[in-house]
């Protein structure tokens, strides 16, 4: 029932007023009645079977919606796993279609191998998709006409999984960005605060951010403090004996995210894979200078909005912060370019970039 609920809270969160009196079609009444009767698999294998299930039954759903149409004139924007069936049919009415692959591709699942590895975790519990999807997901690829991706870090993934790079363009996500929001101010006197919101996990880079504060907290001195909120993935023992200065939340309801980032120095976003990771622009509109690894989005301007580090180094995070520590108040300038930055991801660039996009394709071009 609580799974139900937070899902009915989520959807009524995405409704854009924009939308005035434009038709909706939707299923939600039966998603979230979904989520609120049927037990989460705790099989990883399981998970990924009944998201298949789910991807079908709903692209399935929109093809019938598009089957009485004739002489469309327009396009087929849809989703991965859940498009295969609508492209198809769109295809067969004469519209240009495309795909918005959310994720990185296969890269995500052998960077998955390696993390469970490195961490000697059971190789039952990493979470790997079937080969089923990943067949699903390459037909989506083959029938669209172009392929969206958030991040170059995408394109590029998706170009080593074979996809035509012609029909790959970039459109980095949207975000409404606070104008009220003000630069973040640090006193000499004062430790660095610094945040981590997401899913506590292997593939956040979370056990090398506590690697990294655990050697800033050696030797004694006092060092900067960490908090992260988010749904705790980790198993214990890699939780075990937290560094000083490390505060581990939890979850918290997105409306109050702004709040605790504002109460922050700076977002640490440690990444091991991420088609784009939001949480960069969202940190951004809060004041927020971002210390984020390479393999996600390109929305830190290293050196000026903050600084990008190579994955699975604690030892670069821990001089990210460090070069962080010592601007003391001198880190009000990269926040204001933070707050800057942040504006430049509104809904107007993500129209401009995917109009962009698809006009390329029709030109035979790739907008990158």
């Amino acid at each position: 029932v609580l799974g139900g609920l937070r899902a009915t809270s989520r959807l009524a969160s995405r409704w854009h007023a924009d939308l005035g009196d434009v038709e909706v079609r939707h299923r939600s009444a039966q998603a979230v009645l979904r989520q609120v009767l049927q037990r989460p698999p705790t099989d990883p294998r399981e998970r990924s079977r009944r998201y298949i299930r789910e991807g079908v039954d709903f692209a399935s759903w929109v093809a019938e919606l598009l089957g009485p149409m004739r002489d469309v004139a327009g396009g087929f924007l849809g989703f991965t796993n859940a498009s295969l069936e609508a492209l198809e049919r769109a295809r067969s009415l004469g519209m240009r279609t495309v795909l918005d692959q959310i994720a990185a591709g296969r890269i995500e699942d052998r960077l998955s191998r390696e993390e469970w590895d490195r961490h000697g975790l059971p190789a039952e519990s990493c979470p790997q998709r079937p080969q089923d999807y990943w067949d699903r997901v390459a037909a989506e690829w083959a029938i669209a006409d172009g392929v969206l991706v958030n991040s170059r870090w995408a394109l590029d993934s998706l170009r080593d999984d074979g996809v035509d790079e012609s029909r790959l363009f970039v459109v980095p996500v949207s975000h409404a960005a606070e104008t009220r929001a003000a630069p973040i101010r640090r006193a000499p006197s004062e430790p660095l605060r610094l945040i981590f919101v997401g899913r506590v996990s292997v593939m956040k880079g979370v056990p090398d951010l506590l690697a990294a504060m655990r050697h800033l907290a050696s030797g004694g001195r006092r060092g900067p403090r960490l908090d992260l909120y988010g749904r705790v993935e980790l198993p214990d023992r890699l939780l075990e004996h937290l560094p000083d200065g490390v505060r581990l939340h939890g979850a918290v309801p997105s409306s109050e995210v702004a709040a605790r980032m504002r109460e922050a120095h700076a977002l640490v976003f440690p990444t091991i894979c991420d088609g784009f990771g939001k949480v960069q622009i969202e940190a951004m509109s809060c004041g927020l200078p971002v210390l984020a690894t390479t393999n996600c989005g390109d929305v830190v301007d290293d050196g000026v909005d903050g600084f990008r580090v190579p994955i699975r180094s604690p030892h670069a995070i821990a001089e990210g912060i460090e070069r962080i520590e010592s601007m003391g108040s001198g880190i009000d300038g990269f926040s204001e370019a933070a707050l800057a930055k942040s504006r430049t991801f509104g809904l107007d660039r993500w129209w401009r970039d995917f109009e962009a996009g698809v006009d390329a394709l029709q030109e035979g071009g790739v907008a990158s």
